[in-house]
Formats: C-alpha cells, structure tokens, sequence
C-alpha cells in the first residue's frame, strides 16, 4: 500500500497538487506507523516504504512553501537513512 500511495503522491506533485500529495504521504505514513506499531522502524521490512514516503513528503511541503515541516521531514528520513542521498539534496532546495 505505501509504495502505491509514494507514486500516486509524486503523481500529484507532478500535476501541482501539493496539498494532496503532502495529505496522501502523511496519512499512508501514519498508516505504516500503525502497521509497523510506533515510529521507530530502523531494520523493519518497511524502512524503504516509510523512506520513500518522507522522500515524497518532504517535497511536496517544499512545493507548498513549507520549508519548516519540510526539514522536520527531511530530520527523520536522514535519521532513518544517514545516506540517502536526496534527502541531504533535497535540504539544500529548502
């Protein structure tokens, strides 16, 4: 289901739909959260769906101008992923 719900997010990044894609990623994330039960999923089977959505998130509140939520994102994926390379890009467009 979060893999779905991260492509049909950057979906509606791509048609200017920030507001959509920021309400699809946040709820298919809570979603995880609840599945994989807490917040802490380091070593989980679904770190890279969980990564893949703050990923997407964290661009769809840049897009909306929410540069804030959007490093607070960004704050988890790196904790999640020190290495992920487009989360560490993603800051310097914030």
């Amino acid at each position: 289901m979060t893999q779905g719900a991260a492509e049909q997010a950057r979906a509606l990044i791509q048609r200017a739909d920030f507001a959509g894609a920021e309400r699809l990623a946040a709820a298919a994330l809570a979603q995880a959260d609840q599945k994989l039960g807490g917040a802490d999923h380091s070593g989980r089977a679904g770190q890279s769906d969980r990564v893949e959505l703050l990923y997407t998130l964290a661009v769809a509140q840049r897009y909306a101008k929410k540069t804030a939520a959007a490093l607070a994102t960004l704050e988890q994926l790196v904790a999640v992923d020190p290495e992920h390379a487009r989360a560490h890009q993603e800051r310097g467009h914030a």
